[in-house]
C-alpha cells in the first residue's frame, strides 16, 4: 500500500478460513507501535488488508522482544514481551479491537489447553523469575492468571499439542 508497511517487523501469522492473521511491529515509527493485520487471503495472487488493529502507546524495542499470536473462535491473544497479553475481537475482521491484560508481564510464549486454559511462557525483565502461568480463559475476553508453575529458565515455546 504505497510503501505505508516497508519498515512492518512481522513476527508471527496465522492463515485460517480464507485469512491471514499477522502481528508485528512498524520499526518506522518512533514508538514501535503494535500492529495486527488481518488479511483477505482468498485469492494469494491479490492480497489485500481488511482490517488492523494497533497500540502506539506501548513501545517496545523490537530487537529484543518476541509476538507470538494464538487463534481462539474470533479472539486472537497476542503474546507481547514487556507488554503483556493483548486480546484481540476479531468477529468483525473490517475492525479489529484489543484490550491489554497481564500488563507489564513479560509474556513469551502461549499454549491453549483443555477446560478453557491458556498456559502463557513468562519472565521479569530482571531475571530472577520466569515459568509458566496458568490462565483461565472461561470468559475469554478477560483471561485471569490463577497461579504460575515456575520453572528455572526462561520459557519461549509451548507446544499447543501438549497441553490438550
Amino acid at each position: 500500500q504505497d510503501g505505508a508497511y516497508q519498515a512492518l517487523l512481522i513476527h508471527d501469522f496465522i492463515v485460517e478460513d480464507g485469512f491471514i492473521y499477522a502481528v508485528g511491529y512498524d520499526t518506522g515509527t518512533p514508538a514501535n507501535d503494535l500492529q495486527v493485520f488481518v488479511l483477505d487471503a482468498r485469492d494469494f495472487s491479490a492480497l489485500s488488508l481488511v482490517g488492523k488493529y494497533s497500540n502506539a502507546s506501548l513501545p517496545v524495542n523490537p530487537q529484543s522482544a518476541t509476538l507470538e499470536l494464538l487463534k481462539n473462535g474470533n479472539l486472537l491473544y497476542v503474546a507481547s514481551q514487556g507488554n503483556g497479553l493483548f486480546v484481540v475481537d476479531v468477529s468483525d475482521p473490517a475492525r479489529p479491537s484489543g484490550t491489554l491484560h497481564l500488563e507489564n508481564s513479560h509474556v513469551t510464549s502461549m499454549a491453549i489447553g483443555e477446560d478453557d486454559t491458556l498456559y502463557v511462557g513468562w519472565f521479569d525483565n530482571t531475571g530472577s523469575s520466569m515459568g509458566i502461568s496458568v490462565v483461565d480463559i472461561t470468559d475469554p475476553k478477560n483471561p485471569v492468571m490463577v497461579g504460575p508453575l515456575p520453572v528455572s529458565m526462561p520459557v519461549f515455546g509451548l507446544p499447543e499439542r501438549e497441553w490438550r
